[in-house]
């Protein structure tokens, strides 16, 4: 039986539709909360719901994020929902019929514990922002993201792999974004780089100046 659970953001509702058994999941919703807290509301409003699903739909274990117009092929169908674990019409009522696309956590990381849980979480939902706004400035290059690590993601180009990634550390750990620790760099003008950089994103155009991920 799956479980639903969700909370509400500022006037913006974040959902959580879990197809596993997991002991204590409501509890890690809870737990979850206060980070999406700190999200800006431009982000909020372009959140996809959030499914927690036995595998990925290819049968392999991470996460995943599908934008609309490639939720019916990638997650849908006999063999991806063996996979899943979630009906298609739960997708097709959920997902498809809102115009929406979906983030997927597997059940292997839904299992980690809250002080990785976060992470795990973030880096799908930047790329959800990415997808939908954009965390790449123009013109931004490796060197504006060094001490980002390329290996966690095995989905698009590799500065947009380190944007993600700063993003998912920005929201989770903003005293501490960086990976490694560049050489002659302080650990603060890391830290102010990587924000900076991604501030001037497109996913950040509307963001007030004032905002911060406390």
């Amino acid at each position: 039986m799956a479980e639903h659970l969700s909370f509400s953001v500022r006037g913006f509702t974040v959902e959580f539709h879990i197809y596993v058994t997991v002991s204590g999941s409501d509890q890690k919703v809870r737990q979850l909360e206060p980070f999406f807290r700190r999200l800006p509301d431009a982000h909020l409003a372009v959140m996809y719901p959030i499914f927690v699903m036995d595998k990925k739909p290819g049968g392999r274990a991470g996460g995943g994020t599908w934008p609309p117009g490639l939720v019916r092929s990638q997650v849908m169908g006999a063999g991806h929902a063996r996979n899943t674990g979630i009906p298609d019409a739960d997708v097709d009522s959920m997902v498809v019929a809102r115009g929406r696309g979906m983030i997927g956590l597997s059940k292997d990381r839904w299992e980690r514990p809250i002080a990785r849980l976060p992470f795990t979480v973030f880096h799908e939902v930047g790329h959800c922002v990415d997808i939908a706004l954009g965390l790449v400035p123009s013109g931004a290059n490796d060197a504006d993201f060094a001490g980002m690590e390329t290996n966690r993601c095995g989905a698009g180009n590799m500065v947009t792999r380190r944007a993600v990634e700063a993003y998912a550390r920005l929201m989770c750990s903003p005293n501490a974004i960086y990976h490694t620790l560049p050489a002659r760099e302080t650990a603060a003008s890391a830290n102010q780089r990587l924000s900076n950089v991604l501030r001037r994103s497109p996913a950040f155009r509307t963001v007030p100046a004032t905002w911060q991920p406390r």
